[in-house]
Order: C-alpha cells, then sequence, then structure tokens
C-alpha cells in the first residue's frame, strides 16, 4: 500500500504535548505511527459508536422534518388537538 505524506502545521505546544503522550506509554513509537494508530483508532471508535448514532439520528430528523407527511398520515384533527 502506498502511503501519502501529509503536513501538520501546528504550534510548537501541539508537537510537545504530541511527544509527551507518544514516550509515556513503553511501546516506542515515531511521531508518524503515534498519528497513525491515534487517528486509525479514532475512526475505528467513530465507525463502530458515532455513525449508528448519527444515522439514527438522520433518520429520526428525517422524518420530523417532512410537515406534509405529518398532515397527510395523522391528519388535521391531529394539529388541532395538540397545538390549539
Amino acid at each position: 500500500m502506498m502511503k501519502t505524506p501529509i503536513t501538520i502545521k501546528a504550534d510548537q505546544s501541539f508537537f510537545d504535548e504530541l511527544d509527551r503522550a507518544r514516550t509515556a506509554t513503553p511501546v516506542h513509537q515515531t511521531r508518524s505511527e503515534f498519528v497513525r494508530n491515534a487517528v486509525t483508532s479514532y475512526l475505528v471508535y467513530f465507525n463502530k459508536e458515532l455513525l449508528p448514532l448519527i444515522k439514527k439520528q438522520r433518520r429520526e430528523f428525517e422524518a420530523v422534518d417532512e410537515p406534509l407527511d405529518f398532515f397527510a398520515q395523522t391528519g388535521a384533527q391531529d394539529y388541532d388537538r395538540w397545538f390549539r
């Protein structure tokens, strides 16, 4: 697999924190290995935990976001009962 280089532009305090976290574990990792592993871990978390919640919320919002469906399915009587 071909690796594409990237550049992270940040102030020195960012790299100091990165080095502090990177060297806190007994496993020696270069900066690039540490960043690559951190991003990979976050993407696994995002796909497993966050993405299903986002998709669920999107479906719920889409259902609420359709006022025509509200009136077509429940009728104007429910509107009067709920909001007047």
